[in-house]
């Protein structure tokens, strides 16, 4: 097993999307059913949740899943339609103490140059301003704080209701002459 990197956090941005083009203008059917089966099976527009899962070439990091809402209609004008949808999720997979080898290939990547996508202007221009991810992340990570002292302090309470109730159980039953061998 190779040795890994203490303290050394990568994070590499993500973005799961889907994008929906109209293929022909078509004009909506009406369908009038007088007898059985009343059912419609047409392709088309439409919204559901996905499961991407993503497996890593190194065998020694876990396949992680990302759920991501495709979306393959707009909400605009429906005289307006744009030529493109797009549905974008933005993610980050941060790895922590990464073994040397895929530190290594994991800058080796973030230095290759791709060519823009042939859509890339129907793409949401994302802000990479350090700064405010930093802001966010901080207030992010306060309200996990937050809300982890209060899970705590709920425990704490829950326990000493419990423990209270465990020794009014034991009083009441030594009261009443009862062994702890007997039910």
């Amino acid at each position: 097993m190779e040795n890994r990197m203490q303290n050394v956090k990568l994070i590499k941005p993500l973005v799961v999307g889907t994008y929906a083009f109209l293929l022909s203008p078509q004009e909506k059917k009406k369908y009038v059913y007088t007898q059985p089966p009343y059912e419609v099976n047409e392709i088309g527009w439409g919204e559901f949740y996905l499961q991407v899962k993503i497996h890593f070439v190194d065998l020694t990091l876990s396949p992680i899943s990302i759920v991501h809402f495709v979306k393959l209609n707009t909400d605009s004008d429906p005289n307006n339609i744009p030529p493109c949808v797009v549905n974008e999720t933005y993610e980050e997979i941060i790895f922590k103490n990464p073994t040397v080898h895929f530190y290594n290939k994991f800058l080796q990547c973030n230095n290759t140059k791709i060519a823009p996508h042939k859509f890339q202007e129907h793409f949401i221009k994302y802000d990479f301003k350090e700064d405010s991810y930093t802001k966010k992340y901080l207030q992010f990570q306060s309200e996990v704080q937050q809300e982890i002292c209060d899970l705590m302090s709920e425990a704490t309470l829950l326990s000493k209701d419990i423990n209270d109730v465990q020794q009014k159980y034991f009083t009441m039953k030594s009261e009443m002459g009862v062994s702890s061998d007997e039910n």
